[in-house]
């Protein structure tokens, strides 16, 4: 019996020290892009005056270089992100923000319509800075292997191929990969195609009201009250063509679109600023990257106008 429990408690040695090697080389060899996306939350800053949540829209549409030597700023927003977590982030940070901080929280088709179909792989992220009480369906397991056996956690292929060719990391931060999705600019055959394909596409799969994700919208505007602090919610700018084309689409998108966001200020009182069609960024396709996305010029200037025409009211 004594030999039987060695050789088990020998294999389970041999097996965890396989594993930790194999991780180790993982780690030391795997360029993970989330790693960069989510590091920044390590690294709030203090007494934040401006922010915004969001999803790409919040992400990519707000350049607040021209005004950090005025304000502190922080960029809330992740590729993909729904206001339930929109919410979820505001509360764990809320003793970053300074009192009568303004909170920008745009507003896109797909935070109010349909359901997220990816759910696990982008819930997963936030692992990596929000505690268990923050996180949607926590699971232990799934927790120990983001933070301690990455390597464990990802597909065969990608562990193989990660182990046998080291990867060098394409960016040094994350603010270098946003400046690399700004650098570029469409025309508009490029915005007409990226509707008609990408963005209808996304549009036609399904246009149910996503009721949770509405409430949760209502539930971080109260967070923010109560903060202190004061919620803004925006629709920002899109190409020219792309309510077009949608509305051909899609009939009633845009006033479905818009009768929830008037739902949502009913609600809870907020302020709410449409430059979806803006002449003064929708007519010009060179400060897009794509037909809903602007680039780096457009980006500044959006968020010059934000500025201008929105925090000035405030502060």
């Amino acid at each position: 019996m004594k030999k039987f429990v060695k050789k088990v408690l020998l294999l389970v040695f041999v097996t965890l020290l396989f594993v930790s090697v194999v991780n180790f080389i993982y780690v030391r060899n795997c360029n993970n892009t989330d790693s960069l996306e989510t590091e920044r939350f390590h690294h709030v800053p203090d007494e934040i005056e401006i922010c915004n949540v969001g999803s790409s829209y919040g992400l990519y549409d707000f350049n607040y270089k021209e005004f950090e030597n005025r304000y502190r700023c922080f960029n809330f927003a992740m590729n993909n992100q729904y206001p339930s977590y929109d919410r979820r982030i505001i509360e764990y940070y809320k003793n970053h923000l300074k009192k009568d901080c303004v909170v920008l929280i745009p507003l896109s088709d797909t935070l109010l319509f349909g359901k997220n179909n990816n759910f696990q792989s982008i819930n997963n992220r936030y692992y990596r800075f929000l505690p268990a009480e923050s996180i949607i369906s926590y699971d232990l397991t799934t927790a120990l292997l983001i933070k301690y056996f990455p390597s464990l956690n990802t597909d065969i292929e990608d562990l193989i191929d990660t182990l046998s060719h080291p990867k060098q990391n394409e960016f040094k931060d994350f603010d270098e990969s946003i400046d690399d999705y700004w650098q570029k600019e469409i025309n508009e055959d490029i915005a007409i195609e990226d509707i008609e394909n990408r963005t209808g596409i996304r549009l036609l799969e399904d246009r149910n009201r996503y009721t949770q994700e509405i409430d949760e919208i209502c539930n971080l505007i109260d967070i923010c009250k109560e903060n202190g602090a004061i919620p803004v919610l925006l629709v920002n700018p899109v190409c020219k063509d792309f309510y077009k084309i949608v509305e051909e689409m899609v009939p009633g998108f845009y006033q479905d679109h818009l009768d929830i966001i008037n739902e949502i200020v009913s609600r809870t009182g907020v302020d709410f600023y449409d430059y979806s069609d803006d002449e003064r960024i929708c007519e010009h396709y060179n400060l897009f990257r794509d037909s809903d996305h602007l680039n780096r010029n457009g980006a500044a200037l959006y968020t010059k106008i934000i500025f201008d025409e929105v925090i000035s009211k405030y502060k």
